[in-house]
Parts: C-alpha cells; sequence; structure tokens
C-alpha cells in the first residue's frame, strides 16, 4: 500500500505548480514576496532551487524595505489580511512603481475586507494580473504533522487570564489542511470540555463553507477529524520517551537549534570537533529508525554500517589500472559522506543511553512506567503512584534536575487523579522544585484537580494499542493515550457519547487496506481486510487535532496506527513541543 499523502509535498506542489509556474511573464523573470507566514510555509517544504529553477531571482519580505525592480512582475504569497493588501498596494504608489505587474496569491480564502481594499485602489487595481485564493494555511512540519505556527497557543486556549481561546482562528487554518488534502470529514470532538467543542463547531462551520465553492472536498468518505482535548493525557508531554526522536529532541535538547543538532566527535587524530547537522526527511537513516527504540536504532544502525563497509571492501579493484583509480576516487566522497552518517547516528544513540541511564534518570524511567502502566515490568501492581514518586524522590534525593523531578511528579499526580496539599508541599519540599512547582499547581487549568483527592478525575478509557516493537522494552511499556483514541475511531471502537460528531452520522469503522500488518497488538480489534484500492479518492483519513500542544510521542503514535490499518492518520496542534518547553508554557499560564 502506498504511504499517505504528505503534507510536505502537497504545501510544495501548490507552490510550485499552482503559484511559480502559474506566472510566465514576458520578462521571465520574476520576483517572490511573501509575508512572514509564508515564508515559514515555503521554508518547511522548499529548496531555494525549487524557486531559482522556475525562474524566480529573489524572495523578498512583503513587510520589509526592498529593492525596486520595475522591469519585472512579481508574484505575492501571503495571508489575506487587508494590512498585507495595503503593503501590496503601497508597492504600486511611487512612480517608477517597485514591480511591473502583481500576481496575488492568498494562502486562505480572503475575506471581502481584503478583496474590497484591492477594487478600491485605483493604482493597485490595473496591475494585478490574477488573484487566487488557495488552502495552505499552515504548516507541514513533517510528511504527516502539520502545526497553526502558534507558540503561544497552550496560553491562549487554557489560560484563565486568556480573553478568548483562539478557537475561531484555530478552524480556520485547520478547515485549511482538511481542504488541502480534499477532505470534509466528521468533525469529533471530547465532549466532557467545552472549548474543545467550540473548536469543533467552528471547525465544522469553516469546512462546510469551503466545501461549498470547493468541487474537491469529499463528503461521502469516512474520514474524520478528531479533536482531542489536551487535558486527557498530560503524561504524554511530561514521560520520557525512549524512541530515536523524541529521544534526541529531549535528552540531546541544549545541543539542538530548532532541527540543527552539534554534534561532537573525535577526529582521526584524536581531536574533538563539532559540525551542525540538519535532522531531516534527507536523511534516510534518521527518517527510516526515527520512531524506533533506541536500543534497536543503534543494532541496526551497527549493523548496516558493518554491511556497508563489507561491501566496499569486497568493491576494492587492487589492480593499478587508471580506471579502476579513478573509479574509486569517484566513490570516495560518497563512501565519506555516507561514514559519516553511520558515525553521526551511533554517536547521537550512544549520547542518548549516557543521558538516560544516569542515576536519576534512569530510576525516574523505571517509576515513571510503572506509574503509568500501575504496575512494575514483572507484572506487580503499583497501588499509589504518590508513594512511587515519594520513593524515588527520598532514593535520589541527591541526584536530577528540578525539571525531571516535575515531570515525574506530575505523572504520578495524573495517575492517581490529583494529590492532597500535604504530599503536594511535601514532595516539592523534598525534590527541592522551588519556582517550578508553579506548573504542577497550573495543571489545574486542565481539570485536574490538584491540592486535593481527586474521587471524581475522569480518566481516559484505554485500549490495548502498544507497539509490540516497544512494548518489549521495560523503558517503552506504556502508550499515549492519542493512540488509544485513534484506533478507536479508526475500528469503530471509540466510545460516541464521549467523543461525539458536530453532525453527520459516525463511520462503525474506517475501511482498512489488505496490506494490514496483524501483530498481537490489532488481531483482537482488526476488521477483515478489504481490497487495496490505489485510487487515492478512496482513502479514508483520519485528522486528529490536540489544542495547545502536541509530542513527538504522538506523532509517533499516528505512523503506527497508519501503517497498521491502512488509514491515512495525519495528526496537528498549534505546535510541537518537547517536555521541558511544554512545562515552561505551563508555568506561564
Amino acid at each position: 500500500m502506498a504511504p499517505p499523502p504528505s503534507l510536505k509535498e502537497l504545501v510544495r506542489d501548490q507552490i510550485i505548480n499552482l503559484v511559480i509556474k502559474a506566472v510566465n511573464p514576458e520578462s521571465g523573470w520574476k520576483v517572490l514576496v511573501v509575508d512572514a507566514v509564508a515564508l515559514r510555509m515555503i521554508s518547511a517544504c522548499c529548496a531555494m532551487t525549487d524557486l531559482t529553477d522556475n525562474d524566480v531571482t529573489i524572495v523578498e519580505d512583503l513587510g520589509k524595505t526592498r529593492q525596486p525592480h520595475p522591469e519585472m512582475d512579481a508574484i505575492y504569497l501571503c495571508y489575506p489580511a487587508v494590512s498585507n493588501v495595503k503593503a501590496i498596494e503601497n508597492d504600486f504608489t511611487t512612480v517608477p512603481s517597485m514591480y511591473k505587474n502583481a500576481h496575488i496569491f492568498f494562502i486562505d480564502a480572503a475575506v471581502d475586507a481584503a478583496i474590497a481594499t484591492i477594487g478600491r485602489s485605483v493604482l493597485l487595481k490595473p496591475r494585478v494580473k490574477c488573484l487566487v485564493e488557495l488552502n495552505m494555511n499552515f504548516i507541514p512540519k513533517e510528511d504527516l504533522v502539520f502545526t497553526l505556527d502558534a507558540p503561544h497557543g497552550l496560553n491562549e486556549f487554557y489560560s484563565p487570564a486568556s480573553h478568548h481561546t483562539g478557537a475561531r482562528d484555530a478552524a480556520v487554518h485547520i478547515a485549511s489542511m482538511c481542504a488541502a488534502l480534499g477532505e470534509a470529514p466528521i468533525v469529533r470532538y471530547t465532549a466532557s470540555s467545552e472549548k474543545c467543542m467550540e473548536l469543533a463547531n467552528f471547525t465544522h462551520e469553516r469546512i462546510q463553507l469551503l466545501a461549498a465553492t470547493d468541487d474537491g472536498m469529499k463528503k461521502t468518505k469516512k474520514s474524520q477529524l478528531l479533536i482531542v482535548d489536551r487535558a486527557e493525557d498530560l503524561s504524554a508531554m511530561l514521560v520520557h520517551e525512549l524512541t530515536y526522536q523524541a529521544a534526541v529532541y529531549d535528552l540531546l535538547s541544549d545541543r539542538l537549534d530548532g532541527d540543527v543538532i552539534t554534534n561532537k566527535y573525535t577526529d582521526g587524530k584524536g581531536q574533538a570537533r563539532e559540525k551542525q547537522v540538519v535532522l531531516g526527511a534527507h536523511d534516510e537513516i534518521w527518517d527510516t529508525l526515527r520512531y524506533e527504540h533506541v536500543d534497536a536504532v543503534g543494532a541496526k544502525v551497527t549493523a548496516a554500517l558493518k554491511t556497508f563497509q563489507a561491501e566496499n571492501a569486497a568493491s576494492v579493484d587492487t589492480g593499478n589500472s587508471q580506471r579502476a583509480l579513478r573509479e574509486m576516487m569517484q566513490r570516495a566522497p560518497q563512501k565519506q559522506a555516507k561514514t559519516a552518517l553511520f558515525s553521526l547516528h551511533i554517536g547521537l544513540v550512544s549520547d542518548i543511553i549516557d543521558a538516560a541511564f544516569r542515576p536519576f534518570e534512569a530510576a525516574c524511567v523505571k517509576a515513571e512506567q510503572n506509574m503509568l502502566c500501575r504496575k512494575d515490568k514483572n507484572g506487580k501492581k503499583v497501588k499509589d503512584p504518590i508513594a512511587e514518586v515519594d520513593h524515588l524522590f527520598t532514593e535520589q534525593l541527591a541526584h536530577g534536575t528540578q525539571i525531571d523531578k516535575v515531570r515525574a511528579l506530575g505523572i504520578a499526580i495524573e495517575a492517581a487523579g490529583g494529590v492532597p496539599n500535604d504530599d503536594l508541599d511535601r514532595l516539592c519540599q523534598l525534590g527541592k522544585l522551588g519556582p517550578h512547582r508553579k506548573a504542577l499547581d497550573n495543571f489545574v487549568h486542565f481539570g485536574l484537580p490538584v491540592g486535593h483527592d481527586a474521587t471524581h478525575h475522569q480518566k481516559p478509557h484505554r485500549i490495548d494499542s502498544g507497539n509490540p516493537d516497544l512494548t518489549k522494552y521495560d523503558t517503552s511499556r506504556w502508550t499515549p493515550v492519542v493512540k488509544d483514541l485513534m484506533m478507536g475511531a479508526v475500528i469503530g471502537k471509540l466510545d460516541s457519547s464521549r467523543y461525539p460528531a458536530v453532525a453527520g452520522k459516525i463511520p462503525e469503522s474506517m475501511e482498512v487496506a489488505k496490506a494490514v500488518k496483524q501483530t498481537s497488538a490489532n488481531r483482537r480489534w482488526a476488521p477483515a481486510p478489504v481490497e487495496e484500492d490505489d485510487d487515492d479518492d478512496g482513502r479514508n483519513r483520519l485528522i486528529v487535532f490536540i489544542p495547545g500542544v502536541v509530542g513527538l510521542n504522538e506523532i509517533r503514535c499516528a505512523h503506527e496506527i497508519s501503517e497498521q490499518f491502512g488509514v491515512d492518520v495525519y495528526i496537528g496542534s498549534h505546535c510541537v513541543s518537547t517536555p521541558k518547553d511544554f512545562l515552561a508554557k505551563v508555568e506561564a499560564l
């Protein structure tokens, strides 16, 4: 079965084919002018050669002072805000004008005020050669991951000091992403959250509005959009996840700047060196193994390196012919680059293992799994998560950072469904949490009772959705709640009273492709296989949106469910966050 359509490729295709290639001025070359949102979008999915190969001579920022090019046409790619339209208009108020003509492409449906501003402009209107509305008002973070590019979304959505949740704005972005996929899905939401219900209603309205004028948005399929309250699983944002990508961004965060990591290594002369490396889909090892446990990654990369070395040793021609020497020299750079890639990942895995198994971290990982699974690796029940973290703090008092202790205590509080004030005060003093305690106090804004016992706290219903390839590791027995919800939606077992639809009938199940991989995790639930349909119109899609933040472990779950059930699963949020970033955002609520 073909993989789900890539969001990065969908946006890239729109930018290249519907925008860049659609403009063919007499001058040949053209200027691309973008606002901040469009610039981040282009940076996420396009290379500079994608633009220059299609006659774009320069990319300019709409909000900055620019050099005039009156002999060239300009392509404007931006959000349809009136302020952007006025900035475009200003480019044509001078003599000579900044550019010869304007080709305007909005990344979303334009409001009437923006269109009216263009219509009233005596100087701009004659120069506008095209005005196009696109569906790409989101950031494709990964192939199956989208964000609203809103790092303050958690505060806006959950803070009691926020004057509004931003639900209407978020709905515009989510609906744009659905339209880009050609979907008009049934919208479901966490019924216990009024904020999620509000977001679901706004999103449903926006999807219906777009679908009314877009024949490409299909309404007859079983696709669903599931809006999941972040409060349903805070632990997913706190737990030490030891799959490769999540562990790199968590345990090696001090060496990261965005997606660029500082690789520390020793050269052939024994000198310590550093090199900045971009982690991304261009790296085959990273792209293939990032969702696997670090132990498996280490074993696979080492085995692949040995195979690579053996193959290249066997291919060396020991003859002295000029042709053999020339071929060997031509292969040398590729061999060096490949060897460096193996070295990078072997080094990162080693650094992760060193970080994860320091005394406190090792004890913390063990305690987290015990509390979340409510049993230890031998099956012995853990009756009191608070006692578990009490033991952790007592035994490892001299070790561990305040952030790691807050993470462990936060997991204990959610696992226990609350904590009395006396216990919370005592544990915060024992762990010397200082000002970081505020993050725990602010859990109350997610509906979690903090400061007293919580006999009425509703816990999520769990389905056995574990990945057997991960659960065999003692350090990865627990899976995020969202994976259960994804599986439930796909197989028709998701409680409609807890996750109702705004409108329309909830499908009994979503089609499962012929190529379903039967594992111990899904034999119980998997419906009978159906014939695979290579026509993309026949695919069913599950789109999951978690307001505020989404974790890298939850992103992994989307990939796993996609592979297990042959349903395209996409996941998004206001932004992607690491545990450390999440706690900083919670402290600021």
